[in-house]
């Protein structure tokens, strides 16, 4: 019977401070509102955004029907970045004429070649076909085979079984009779330097909403602790607080949690003295 009156008890406290939060979450959240609002002045929902049907289908085919001395280039790629992760144009070099599409590296002499110039030097129309391209040769030389993201397919397994009995130099004669003239061919090259910019920015975009929903938490934990409730347990606070901005944006709660850990980290970075509410 005290086991029950205990528990009743404390169903009792528990759903009171419920209510109390909600109702202080409301006159936070009116007195808080710009932590909601995005640039624009408007209500600031989540920044993913689905991708939409045909952008699926294009990262899911291939973009174009390589030649054979194509695909002896990027599976020289693929083969010297599973000898070698950090130097993986290493066969690359052979390639005549490859350099005029990359240039050495001021501090160790190796040969630099980025992704968007390798699908210019060889006439690819888009780098993502090179990169995952690449990608499948990677998964057959080094035995992990087709996977859930990289599907392999008879022409490329072909190429591969041949490719794999000839030696490198071989393939990158094969390889020579794809490369375009370096002035001719920038498709590639031009597409990153023009989505350079913008793919900063949208990453310091998406690293400011975060810091701003790990501070709607933050404060709105503060609101929670000032009013007493959950008796100081900064864990509950954190949780009620998680769970109530989850709710209110639509976000998963694991994410408004790993939103506020990295508010905490970076603020904490800034006056530790002020930031010590940590889980």
């Amino acid at each position: 019977m005290k086991n029950l009156k205990l528990f009743e008890q404390y169903s009792e406290d528990y759903l009171t401070d419920i209510a109390i939060m909600k109702s202080l979450y409301e006159d936070w959240a009116l007195d808080n509102a710009h932590l909601f609002l995005n640039e624009a002045g408007e209500w600031n929902d989540d920044d993913d955004q689905p991708l939409s049907v045909g952008e699926r289908r294009a990262l899911a085919r291939d973009f174009q029907i390589m030649s054979k001395p194509q695909l002896a280039a990027l599976y020289l790629k693929a083969l010297g970045k599973s000898e070698d992760q950090l130097d993986s144009n290493g066969y690359l070099v052979m390639i005549d004429g490859i350099e005029n599409f990359g240039e050495k590296d001021k501090n160790t002499g190796k040969f630099a070649l980025t992704l968007p110039a390798l699908a210019d030097a060889i006439g690819l129309n888009s780098r993502r076909t090179a990169q995952r391209t690449i990608a499948k040769f990677y998964n057959l030389i080094t035995g992990v085979g087709e996977t859930t993201s990289e599907s392999i397919y008879d022409k490329l397994v072909k190429a591969y079984e041949e490719f794999e009995k000839r030696n490198p130099r071989e393939l990158a004669m094969l390889a020579s009779e794809a490369l375009q003239d370096p002035m001719m061919s920038t498709k590639n090259r031009e597409e990153a330097e023009a989505e350079g910019p913008r793919s900063r920015a949208q990453r310091i975009k998406r690293e400011e909403e975060q810091f701003k929903r790990g501070e709607k938490v933050y404060e709105y934990v503060k609101s929670l602790k000032n009013a007493g409730l959950f008796r100081g347990n900064v864990a509950r606070l954190v949780a009620r607080a998680v769970e109530q901005i989850s709710g209110e944006l639509g976000i998963p709660p694991e994410r408004i949690e790993a939103d506020y850990v990295v508010y905490l980290n970076k603020a904490n970075e800034m006056n530790p003295a002020n930031y010590p509410m940590r889980r």
